[in-house]
């Protein structure tokens, strides 16, 4: 497994986390569907006219579908690379854990 694919499925794991926090939060209603923490990992492939060639990977995107995280319940983040896409929605996951209170340490081991 490469670099990239490790830091996603500890992303993923760091989402998991979140979701274990707010379901078991006694405060809350626990109100959730049951696509909580899913993701679509996608490659974007351009057109016949812009691509050099069939390989050619316009771009990549990672897509959150979490209703107890994101108003908008989805939410989708992009890059020129797998690397970028990472970087976009490590960014954009750890900022939507802030702002739902999620603590910033997690609270299970993340073993890749």
């Amino acid at each position: 497994m490469n670099k990239e694919w490790a830091r996603f499925y500890a992303l993923r794991r760091r989402v998991f986390d979140a979701i274990d926090h707010i379901v078991n939060d006694p405060e809350d209603d626990g109100c959730h569907k049951s696509y909580e923490g899913a993701m679509d990992v996608r490659l974007c492939f351009d057109n016949y006219f812009n691509a050099k060639d069939v390989t050619d990977v316009a771009f990549v995107e990672i897509e959150l579908h979490c209703y107890l995280l994101i108003n908008g319940r989805h939410m989708t983040w992009s890059g020129k690379t797998f690397k970028e896409a990472l970087d976009n929605a490590e960014e954009g996951i750890e900022l939507l854990l802030q702002q739902n209170g999620v603590p910033t340490k997690p609270t299970r081991e993340y073993y890749v």
